[in-house]
């Protein structure tokens, strides 16, 4: 009950053979908090607050006394199963953190049978994100529903949507408090618009691969996301469409 474990794009890390895992450790996140002068006033004031990184460093030992060739082979697989992508942790199960591996591990003391050796990651969006996604589905030419955000802050909220029968020209989508308002869209029947956001964190509007980000109004939201718990999402379209949203929930 108590044994370690971690998967990197659904690889475990015991599967390379001949190693123990002995800690994982999920660092505090480095915060950036910016203030403001308060005119007058005593103190400050708050203006911005950002996560800016997450490291997970695992820390592990080769079950390997006497051969220094089969330690360093050991050390070699789990340096080469320290891959950029997904990683999952036996302690937090159903969530996941993107990473990139950003230290492997080497040996300092070959003859040292004792010696631990550790690799590290950075997330990419420094909060753990539930695996599978909540998802809601609706259609026709306007639609209402519920998305729920099973995590502890606000997440980004992704969306398909395929018109049935006539080109899709003007969308409004509702998350919430926020809304993407998108015109001279121009996709045809049956090719899915799709809203989203890449590995960076960077918003993506696309039917096909042609790029939609400027059809999206001035008033629209900086960003379409899921407050904690339930959330009202709506959507009215020029032509009937199927409609899919979905959520991943972030914890802090």
């Amino acid at each position: 009950m108590r044994k370690l474990e971690a998967w990197i794009n659904g690889v475990p890390l015991s599967g390379v053979g001949r190693i123990l895992i002995q800690d994982i450790a999920d660092n505090v996140p480095e915060t950036e908090i910016t203030y403001g002068d308060s005119p007058d006033r005593m103190g400050q004031r708050l203006l911005a607050r950002r996560r800016l990184s997450r490291r997970v460093n695992i820390e592990f030992a080769v079950r390997e006394l006497t051969d220094l060739a089969a330690r360093a082979a050991a050390v070699d697989r789990v340096n080469a199963w320290a891959q950029d992508g997904i990683l999952e942790v036996g302690h937090r199960p159903g969530q996941r953190l993107r990473v990139i591996c950003s230290a492997r591990a080497s040996i300092q003391k070959p003859r040292d049978y004792t010696e631990a050796f550790t690799v590290s990651f950075e997330a990419v969006w420094p909060y753990w994100e539930d695996a599978s996604p909540y998802i809601t589905e609706m259609s026709g030419a306007s639609g209402s529903g519920v998305l729920i955000n099973y995590g502890t802050m606000d997440s980004y909220v992704s969306a398909s949507v395929t018109p049935q029968s006539a080109a899709l020209t003007a969308l409004t989508l509702t998350v919430g408090s926020t809304s993407f308002s998108l015109t001279g869209l121009n996709v045809a029947a049956g090719t899915a618009l799709t809203i989203g956001y890449d590995e960076r964190g960077l918003l993506l509007i696309r039917a096909g691969n042609v790029g939609l980000l400027g059809c999206r109004s001035e008033q629209s939201s900086d960003d379409m996301a899921a407050a904690p718990g339930r959330n009202s999402v709506s959507f009215t379209a020029n032509t009937a469409c199927s409609v899919r949203l979905e959520v991943r929930g972030s914890w802090l």
